[in-house]
């Protein structure tokens, strides 16, 4: 999230099941602008062969596309900062 913050691009490949707490963890560290490239159902489900087709044709150009986009220097500039959190202490 350092990075993100930094202005730099970074990109986040998940599953569908994923993609609201991939989001959520991205607004809690600072980063509401995260990306998100969604595999398709959930990639155990798939032969080796649907696995490589699914990669080739939604992570890798998803991927591409979110590293090789600039973040909008406003988004990076109103970076909120993460929440404190209290310790927990186990007896």
């Amino acid at each position: 999230m350092a990075i993100e913050a930094a202005g730099i691009p970074t990109v986040v490949n998940t599953c569908e099941a994923f993609i609201t707490q991939s989001k959520a963890i991205g607004a809690l560290g600072g980063v509401p602008w995260v990306n998100v490239v969604v595999y398709p159902g959930h990639i155990d489900t798939y032969s080796v062969e649907e696995r490589n087709k699914y990669i080739a044709e939604d992570i890798v150009p998803g991927s591409e596309k979110a590293l090789t986009t600039q973040i909008p220097a406003t988004a990076a500039t109103g970076v909120a900062q993460p929440p404190e959190t209290t310790p927990v202490v186990f007896p």
